[in-house]
């Protein structure tokens, strides 16, 4: 699991963009928010949770959780 922020939302698609606390440099693109997850809830700059699926592929992950 990774501690991030959200930096961007696209409701289309239920995807975000992710900036990583250990690389604040990386923002990953296309990370699926979970489906449980409302979209009014996914606010650029609040911190999330996002469990990786295939370290050589980090948009090949899910964000599992949102908080202030």
């Amino acid at each position: 699991m990774k501690h991030g922020r959200i930096r961007a939302y696209d409701g289309a698609t239920h995807t975000a963009t992710v900036q990583y606390t250990e690389s604040l440099g990386q923002h990953v693109a296309g990370v699926a928010v979970c489906a449980g997850i409302v979209a009014v809830d996914v606010v650029v700059g609040r911190q999330c949770v996002v469990v990786e699926f295939d370290p050589a592929n980090p948009a090949d992950a899910v964000i599992v959780a949102i908080y202030p």
